[in-house]
């Protein structure tokens, strides 16, 4: 008689149960296929909301993991946790699974130009088929198993960390098909190449949910943070409104912008009652200040995957307490730990205009408690010596990482203007005038000289006159220009609004802004720049088309240093290449190589002109001409903006058209109060 375990026999019915509702990985990886493979924004997003919909009906809490995984990311921005996995490491992982030597598969790049299609067109070769008949069998991955392991990635450390993390990785591949190692692959590089932006993935969550888009884009850009967004969603799906979603101190918002003019009559003519304050040339910056209660709660909110990651099986045990750790988060807890006994302990964060944590970057001043109570300030941070304001160039000195960061915290001084307050002890503040948000802020707070300001400005009540004299003193002071805020507007995240307008010292009758362009292309030098590059091909970022769309060649403002620096850093990409990293080619300028469109620069020109050679709005200016720059030179590199924060198409028409008419319109700023989503 043949014996039965009854218990594993129904422990592996509960188990086959399981796997028959997992959302499984290869399903994920052919929707993105689907959409890699169409260039419509609204089919992307009616492919990716249907299967967000299929999904919840499955498993709510898988739809973190796809999120996630659709914005090329597995932490928020503001956890400052990231994979590492460098291109050697990638290039280690690839030429496994294809059989080949790391060298080989640098050939095939130079014909592919990309490691994920390389894995994926070898599929049927017996020495791939080698990799995959290994120690694993193919088996179905979970979407959540595979987010888990992207996951420990971020908190793998110590002196082996990176073949640990080829074993992580490898393991997943011996047992995923090929679709789903090409796509694992472009996560490992944090780039899907899809054209997948953010704008879609939230778009299709709220159709996927049936709520307004416009208020899980608001909800987003008041607290980036997708579990709580989607937390929130299914807790109250009931009753779906924008009074459910909350910002929250220790998380950024995303910071309100404005919108350029070239003139002081213009403001005149726009605003009504406004404050004119100095724009100063730093780095935007939120300081965020709570108690400990507040942390516990956004540890509890962001614990739901956390807890999820364990030991992995192919890790030895004598080996993992020094390969993976816990990154940033032990202060945190040994924080946590210690206000459990003191209720009153205040913690600071600061954060960039990009919801990076840059308390370290600016430690001297994360070290210093404002308030006795929890507020959220707005604000910019510039290098400060003597009473007097230091150029951007000094300002970036400072180093992101706090041990790297001590000499220069020594030999950079920094000050912060504050000029928005948008919590304060408990309780929203965004949708108060900003007179009453003045006044919380200059009431409750006081000045130290040096370390914390208030910026600079003066009211609507004087004539154009003062204003102008205001706007001359606020350029010797070695500030850009204005700022000039309709005392009436509300604090809109994320928006460029009318309700701010922005004055700028340079070709003030002009362009009146300055432009962060993208770089998608370079020319090789002549003469003393023989040997590296001597030009570049800037692009604006088309938000409808998810593309970006070349409006200038570029070549002069440059030192020798950066020319050296650009041609070293700049990562060539193959022609077919081109389409897949969102590059238009529309423009009739070829550069002699295309690049990686990673680098965002800060532009100055004359003036904007119609050009046959460029396409960007041209549907919008409707000569068969697109926009492009005259005169344009290379001001400074914007480290702190990701490519999708480049000055936008709209944006562009929108200012080519107050050139044109210097005046303010409805019909001409129609772009203007559009989600800038940076």
């Amino acid at each position: 008689m043949i014996k039965v375990n009854c218990s594993k026999e129904k422990s592996k019915k509960n188990s086959e149960k399981k796997k028959e509702k997992e959302v499984l990985f290869l399903k994920f990886s052919e929707i993105l296929q689907k959409i890699e493979n169409t260039s419509s924004r609204l089919e992307k997003q009616n492919i990716l909301s249907k299967y967000i919909s299929e999904i919840i009906k499955i498993d709510e809490t898988a739809v973190i993991s796809i999120l996630f995984m659709c914005s090329a990311s597995v932490f928020s921005s503001f956890e400052n946790l990231e994979m590492n996995i460098g291109e050697k490491t990638i290039q280690q992982i690839c030429a496994e699974c294809c059989g080949f030597e790391v060298k080989t598969l640098k050939k095939e790049f130079i014909k592919v130009g990309d490691y994920a299609n390389i894995v994926y067109e070898n599929k049927n070769k017996k020495n791939i088929k080698k990799f995959f008949d290994g120690s694993n069998k193919q088996e179905n991955l979970g979407v959540v198993e595979v987010f888990e392991m992207l996951r420990q990635l971020c908190k793998v450390q110590g002196a082996k960390s990176g073949e640990f993390k080829k074993m992580l990785v490898i393991d997943k591949l011996r047992r995923a098909s090929p679709l789903e190692c090409k796509f694992i692959i472009r996560l490992l590089d944090a780039k899907l190449k899809i054209g997948l932006a953010l704008q879609i993935i939230l778009i299709s969550f709220a159709m996927a949910v049936d709520i307004d888009p416009d208020i899980i884009k608001d909800a987003y850009n008041r607290r980036p943070d997708f579990i709580y967004l989607i937390k929130t969603t299914f807790k109250n799906k009931n009753c779906l409104s924008k009074d459910i979603y909350h910002l929250c101190t220790g998380i950024p918002l995303k910071p309100m912008l404005a919108s350029p003019a070239t003139s002081v009559q213009m403001v005149f003519d726009k605003l009504n009652e406004f404050v004119a304050e100095y724009k100063y040339d730093g780095e935007r910056i939120q300081i965020h200040s709570f108690f400990d209660n507040n942390e516990q709660k956004v540890e509890e909110e962001n614990k739901v995957f956390t807890e999820h990651i364990k030991n992995d099986d192919i890790r030895p045990d004598n080996i993992q307490k020094d390969w993976f750790g816990v990154g940033v988060n032990t202060q945190q807890k040994d924080d946590i730990k210690s206000a459990k006994q003191n209720k009153n302990i205040l913690y600071n964060k600061l954060f960039s205009r990009n919801s990076e944590n840059i308390s370290e970057k600016y430690d001297d001043i994360a070290k210093i408690k404002f308030h006795e109570k929890s507020y959220i300030l707005d604000g910019e941070v510039v290098a400060y010596k003597g009473n007097e304001i230091q150029p951007f160039q000094i300002l970036a000195t400072r180093k992101r990482k706090l041990e790297a960061n001590k000499e220069s915290v020594q030999k950079v001084g920094v000050c912060i203007f504050v000029f928005d307050i948008l919590y304060f002890d408990g309780k929203e503040l965004l949708d108060l005038p900003l007179k009453e948000r003045i006044n919380i802020l200059i009431t409750n707070f006081e000045e130290i000289p040096g370390v914390l300001q208030f910026t600079k400005s003066i009211n609507s009540n004087h004539q154009i006159e003062e204003i102008n004299d205001f706007f001359n003193k606020a350029c010797r002071e070695n500030c850009e220009g204005l700022v000039l805020k309709d005392l009436s507007a509300k604090y809109k995240p994320s928006h460029r609004s009318n309700k701010w307008i922005k004055l700028k010292k340079d070709y003030i009758e002009n362009i009146g802004d300055s432009l962060d362009l993208v770089v998608v292309g370079a020319f090789f030098g002549k003469g003393k720049r023989t040997g590296k590059y001597g030009g570049f091909l800037l692009a604006c970022y088309n938000e409808e088309e998810d593309q970006f769309e070349p409006v200038c060649k570029l070549g002069t403002g440059f030192s020798d240093e950066n020319l050296e620096t650009f041609s070293k850093n700049l990562k060539i990409i193959s022609n077919d290449e081109v389409e897949k990293y969102k590059i238009s080619r529309q423009s009739k300028i070829l550069p002699d190589v295309y690049v990686d469109p990673s680098y965002v620069w800060e532009i100055k020109a004359a003036s904007f002109s119609l050009s046959p050679l460029y396409k960007a709005g041209e549907k919008e200016v409707g000569k068969e001409k697109g926009i492009s720059l005259r005169f344009p030179r290379f001001l400074k590199e914007r480290e702190d903006k990701s490519k999708e924060m480049a000055t936008t198409t709209k944006q562009i028409v929108d200012m080519f058209y107050l050139q044109e008419n210097n005046v303010f319109s409805d019909k001409k700023t129609e772009h203007s109060s559009e989600d800038m989503w940076n």
